[in-house]
């Protein structure tokens, strides 16, 4: 990372370092290995999951519009320009990320409505927003993000178990010959595979 990239990186990092988090949020990203990057992801989801909710408060619409509040739309904006400023500090670095489609896609439509000034006018027929309070918003580009792990083996000391593949891209396959191992087949829910 160049001089002005760190620069840029850090004053981002100081400028969230005031923001409130807990515990939750902290959990959801300590596979994060650069301690500034953890700590503004960290601040950045507890933002903006912490205005969603206050959104929420006001959803669904009907036909009509709802007013949402002058400071928590401020609150959401700022997160929001926090958060595409330093994308582009990192796109082009190690500490490149993604966000989720998902909740790209809320923060797209949120930035089409909120306003700085005087409240915003959430549009009509807008339905409750889903929370991410146990899924990471943010997570590193280039590493894979592999949901329902299913199968995990123990080898033995005598003959090795043979797997089929059934079918790749859902996961499908058959383990054979295992009658020296041991097999768990339950979704593996905190894998060290999953982000």
């Amino acid at each position: 990372m160049d001089k002005k990239t760190e620069n840029n990186f850090i004053n981002i990092y100081n400028e969230v370092a005031d923001w409130g988090s807990n515990e939750t949020c902290t959990n959801l990203y300590k596979d994060i290995s650069n301690k500034h990057l953890k700590g503004i992801f960290i601040k950045l989801h507890y933002e903006i999951i912490r205005e969603l909710r206050m959104m929420n408060t006001r959803l669904p619409t009907s036909d009509y519009p709802a007013h949402f509040w002058a400071d928590n739309s401020r609150n959401l904006l700022s997160a929001f320009d926090v958060l595409s400023r330093l994308k582009e500090t990192l796109d082009n670095t190690e500490l490149k990320f993604n966000i989720d489609e998902e909740y790209l896609e809320i923060i797209n439509t949120c930035k089409g409505f909120l306003n700085q000034y005087l409240g915003s006018s959430l549009p009509p027929n807008m339905n409750k927003i889903t929370i991410y309070t146990t899924i990471p918003i943010f997570f590193m580009a280039g590493k894979p993000r592999l949901d329902n792990i299913k199968y995990l083996i123990f080898g033995a000391a005598k003959t090795k178990p043979d797997i089929v593949i059934k079918d790749v891209l859902d996961g499908n396959f058959q383990i054979v010959n295992d009658k020296d191992v041991l097999v768990y087949d339950a979704e593996i829910k905190d894998s060290i595979y999953q982000e």
